[in-house]
């Protein structure tokens, strides 16, 4: 997570002309990456055994 965080940053700093530009669209791309993530929406998760929550976590 922490890398990803940086090359966004990195990213957005390169591609923007200025710093006030970044700052706003890294707030918005992180809100939309948490968002859809499951940190501000959860996602529902049933699971009995070891094996389906592994299976599980491969596919999400």
């Amino acid at each position: 997570m922490n890398r990803l965080v940086s090359y966004l940053g990195i990213l957005l700093v390169s591609l923007t002309p200025n710093a006030m530009l970044s700052t706003i669209l890294s707030s918005a791309f992180y809100t939309i990456f948490n968002l859809f993530a499951g940190f501000l929406i959860p996602i529902p998760y049933y699971s009995c055994s070891k094996f389906q929550s592994g299976g599980y976590g491969c596919i999400i």
